[in-house]
C-alpha cells in the first residue's frame, strides 16, 4: 500500500490563505491527461511501474502540503483557507482501471481523439463533493502495456504554472525512487498576498446552445509565415498608428497574432449572426509573477484574467496587425496596482455580475489560457519514458481555449506544433472555418 504510518507521520498541521485570485476560480478543476507507451517491440526498455508512480505521488504531495488539506471558510467568513489536518489528510484520490480491446498506438493512429478515449477514463469531479480530495488520479492500464494518466486538481489552490511545477516534482520522484523519507521543509512556499478575498461563484447557465470543444492546430510553418507577414508594425493601419506610437508599442507576439486571428474570426461569425450587438470581448490569462515580484516557484494562481473589449466596427476597421498590438498595448498595463484596483472593483456584486454575463454563449467572446510554451513532455518522465501524447478532455465553457504543445517528432524537434481547444456554438464554428483569414493559418484537426 501507498500510505504507511512513516507516510502518515510527515504531514503537518497548516493553514493556508487563499488569496482573491484563487478564491475566484470557484469550482473548477485542472484537468490533464498523459498517455504512455508500454513494453512492445518499439519500446522493449520500458516498464511502468504502476505502484512506484502512486507511492511517488504521495510524497510529492507531501512536498507541496496545500494538496493535503480541505477548503473551509477564511476566520472572518470573508474569504477561503485550506487546512491541513495531521490525523485525518486529505489524501489524493487513485483509481485504476484496464482496458482490454485498445491500446496507446491505436489512440496514436487515431491522433488521439476524444471520441476514441475510452469510457470512465475521467476521475470524478473533485470540485462537486463536500471535504472532496485536491488531487484525483485515474490510472487507466491499456492492451499493449501502456498506460494513461488522467490528473485532476483543483483549481482554487494551483494555476497552470503551479499545475506543471507539481507534475515535475513527482515525476521526478518516481525517477529517483524517492518514495520514503519526503520532508515538508522543502515545499514552495505560498508567500503572503496583498489582495482583497473574494470568493467568485462560476454559475452560468449555458442555456440550450448546442456547443462542442474543437480541436485546431497551429504548425510551425503557419507560425513563422503569419509572423512574418503580419507581424511588423509598419502593417498597421495609419488610424491606429497613432495609437501604437502613443503607447510605445515596440513588437507584437506570435501568440498575441494568434489570438488576434480567433477573436476577429469569432467577432465576424457573431456579427454575422446577430449584427444589432455592437460589443465584442476577449480575456486573456495573463502570468502576473514577475510583474508582482512573485518568484516562479510560486504555485498558487497568479494568471490574471485580463479583459478587453471592443466595438464590433472598430475590428472592422482594423488589419490583424492592428489587433494583435491592440492586444499587445492591453497587456502592457499590467501592473501590480492595476490588480488591486480590477481586484477592488470585482468585489462590487453589480460588477463582477457584469463580468460573469459577458461569458455568456449568445456573447461575441473569447478567452485564451496559453500554456503552449511549457516544455511539458520534459516535465513528465516518470522514468519510463516521456509521454507519446498530452491532452486536456473535451471540457470547456463556451468561448473558453487552452493552447497546448505537440510531441515534437523527427523533423519538429525545435519546432514543434501547437494545439488549441476551443468550445464554439455550432453555428460560430462552421462560420469561422470558412472564414478565410483564420483558414489560413489555423488547421482543423477535429
Amino acid at each position: 500500500m501507498y500510505l504507511n504510518r512513516k507516510t502518515s507521520t510527515l504531514v503537518q498541521a497548516q493553514e493556508f490563505e487563499l488569496s482573491s485570485i484563487d478564491s475566484a476560480q470557484g469550482d473548477a478543476d485542472i484537468n490533464f491527461a498523459l498517455f504512455y507507451f508500454g513494453a512492445s517491440k518499439r519500446h522493449k526498455k520500458r516498464r511502468l511501474p504502476i505502484g512506484r508512480l502512486k507511492s511517488s505521488l504521495i510524497s510529492a504531495a507531501l512536498k507541496f502540503p496545500i494538496m493535503l488539506g480541505r477548503v473551509v471558510p477564511s476566520s472572518d467568513n470573508q474569504g477561503l483557507k485550506v487546512v491541513v489536518d495531521p490525523e485525518n489528510p486529505n489524501w489524493p484520490d487513485i483509481t485504476e482501471a484496464s482496458v482490454d480491446n485498445m491500446s496507446i498506438a491505436s489512440l496514436q493512429r487515431n491522433g488521439f481523439a476524444w471520441s476514441r478515449w475510452p469510457r470512465a477514463t475521467e476521475t470524478i469531479d473533485l470540485a462537486q463533493r463536500p471535504g472532496s480530495p485536491m488531487i484525483g488520479v485515474h490510472i487507466v492500464r491499456y492492451a499493449c502495456g501502456g498506460i494513461g494518466v488522467h490528473i485532476k486538481i483543483r483549481h482554487l489552490i494551483v494555476d497552470g504554472n503551479g499545475v506543471w511545477q507539481f507534475y515535475s516534482h513527482w515525476a521526478q520522484m518516481c525517477r529517483n525512487d524517492d518514495v520514503e523519507g519526503a520532508t515538508v521543509a522543502g515545499h514552495i512556499d505560498r508567500m503572503a498576498q496583498f489582495f482583497d478575498r473574494l470568493y467568485v461563484s462560476r454559475a452560468v447557465s449555458t442555456g440550450s446552445f448546442d456547443y462542442s470543444v474543437r480541436k485546431f492546430t497551429l504548425t510551425h510553418e503557419a507560425a513563422t509565415r503569419l509572423k512574418a507577414v503580419h507581424g511588423q508594425l509598419a502593417n498597421c493601419s495609419p488610424e491606429h498608428m497613432t495609437s501604437v506610437l502613443a503607447h510605445n508599442i515596440a513588437y507584437v507576439s506570435t501568440n498575441d497574432l494568434v489570438c488576434a486571428l480567433f477573436w476577429r474570426a469569432i467577432t465576424r461569425a457573431h456579427y454575422a449572426l446577430n449584427p444589432s450587438d455592437p460589443n465584442t470581448c476577449m480575456m486573456l490569462a495573463c502570468d502576473m509573477r514577475k510583474r508582482v515580484g512573485l518568484p516562479q516557484t510560486y504555485t498558487g494562481n497568479m494568471s490574471f484574467p485580463l479583459v478587453m473589449h471592443m466595438e464590433k466596427s472598430q475590428m472592422q476597421r482594423h488589419t490583424i496587425t492592428d489587433t494583435a498590438t491592440w492586444i499587445r498595448q492591453q497587456v502592457n498595463i499590467l501592473s501590480p496596482e492595476y490588480v488591486r484596483q480590477m481586484s477592488a472593483f470585482m468585489a462590487s456584486p453589480e460588477a463582477l455580475q457584469k463580468l460573469i454575463s459577458m461569458f455568456h454563449p449568445s456573447n461575441s467572446f473569447f478567452s485564451a489560457s496559453i500554456v503552449s510554451g511549457f516544455p511539458m513532455f520534459d516535465m513528465v518522465d516518470f522514468g519510463f519514458g516521456k509521454p507519446t501524447h498530452i491532452d486536456v478532455p473535451p471540457y470547456l465553457t463556451p468561448g473558453f481555449s487552452i493552447w497546448m504543445p505537440t510531441r515534437p517528432t523527427a523533423q519538429s524537434v525545435k519546432a514543434p506544433a501547437t494545439s488549441i481547444d476551443i468550445a464554439l456554438r455550432e453555428d460560430i464554428y462552421q462560420l469561422i472555418i470558412s472564414d478565410p483569414e483564420f483558414g489560413e493559418y489555423l488547421e482543423v484537426a477535429y
